[in-house]
């Protein structure tokens, strides 16, 4: 797969300052180009490009930052929406702070044809109370991007933004948004609203759960869609007032049967297969959340992961069968060690058994 990095290359940058000029005429679009387009930019990876990219949008626009902005904004309008126009939030991210309502207004603008997200945290930081005052405000905009936003940029551990951390210290700060959005007519909104909760869940798991009660005893129309995207860490985690709020209670009278390995060898780059049957001894049907569970050799030790099966009912007196497999070719994001590794079935939180195999290379 072709670095993503790859994707923000020249006829972007042609195309940014095609737009800035468009609207700036003092400015000098092939120098401004020359510049980003340097000798060090096939070496930088995508968030320095970006970065880069806007270091020298301020070296070519007017040093006067209230003008900078006037032609950012208006420049936005006429580029493709996406990520190619990461450029102009962090140019804000990194000359606004000081400069709050303009700022503010800019965001508001230039997210609809990218993303604010990274932009608004340096404001946040500054002054939390004043910031989530005007995402109270964007949380009920007219335009889904803006009210994305509101939750997204307020999400106690950011991806790529860094943590917001008076919101993990604190979380009922920025509840009252995901409060405004949790019912939105956007599902890009809506998915949001269930990124922030779960970001909750990991450092105040007690108030991700009080949120989550009180949304499912609301009874809106998407509060079973977002609490369950919301608490999907938890859930991983087994964590037991979770499941039981699904309906994943005990599974005591659930019986696991016939639990085998196709092989009790694996050489990395080929895959594990196994089967086995889950059946319910009890006389009333039961909700089941199934997953399997594969404790990883590591350099630095052992690591567990967890990876869903199903969720689904199974009618008393009833068997269920499932033949699965896992790969075990190496990744990016993970390479296998030779030695012993283990996998466990898991229903509704309880491991029902669990086998060994070893990994060779």
């Amino acid at each position: 797969m072709e670095p993503l990095k790859n994707m923000f290359h020249r006829k972007v940058i042609e195309a940014l300052a095609h737009a800035i000029k468009t609207n700036d005429k003092a400015f000098k679009s092939n120098q401004f180009v020359n510049a980003v387009i340097d000798n060090q930019w096939e070496k930088r990876e995508l968030k320095d490009r970006i970065f880069h990219t806007a270091v020298s949008l301020a070296e070519f626009l007017p040093n006067d930052y209230e003008k900078a902005t006037v032609i950012i904004q208006k420049a936005s309008k006429i580029l493709p929406a996406g990520f190619e126009q990461m450029p102009l939030p962090t140019y804000v991210e990194h000359y606004g702070v000081n400069h709050f309502n303009t700022s503010m207004k800019t965001l508001e603008i230039i997210t609809q044809g990218s993303t604010g997200e990274f932009a608004i945290r340096p404001f946040l930081k500054k002054d939390s109370v004043k910031t989530l005052k005007k995402m109270e405000n964007w949380a009920r905009h007219k335009n889904e991007h803006v009210r994305r936003l509101a939750s997204e940029g307020c999400r106690p551990r950011l991806p790529w933004g860094g943590n917001f951390d008076e919101a993990i210290r604190n979380p009922g700060i920025i509840v009252p948004i995901l409060e405004t959005l949790k019912n939105d007519d956007s599902l890009y909104v809506r998915k949001s609203v269930g990124n922030s909760l779960n970001d909750i869940s990991k450092d105040n798991p007690d108030v991700a759960l009080e949120t989550s009660i009180r949304w499912l005893k609301e009874d809106h129309e998407h509060a079973r869609w977002i609490v369950k995207k919301g608490l999907r860490g938890l859930l991983k985690q087994a964590h037991p007032k979770s499941l039981e709020l699904f309906g994943y209670t005990n599974p005591k009278s659930i019986s696991i049967h016939d639990f085998e390995l196709k092989e009790n060898t694996v050489k990395i780059g080929s895959r594990l297969n196994f089967e086995f049957s889950l059946s319910n001894e009890s006389k009333t049907d039961s909700k089941i959340r199934a997953e399997y569970l594969i404790d990883y050799c590591k350099k630095s030790g052992r690591s567990t992961k967890v990876f869903q099966i199903a969720e689904f009912e199974l009618p008393a007196k009833k068997k269920r069968k499932f033949k699965k497999y896992q790969s075990f070719a190496d990744m990016s994001t993970r390479k296998h060690i030779p030695g012993t590794h283990f996998i466990a079935i898991r229903v509704n939180g309880v491991i029902k058994q669990s086998l060994i195999f070893e990994v060779i290379k």
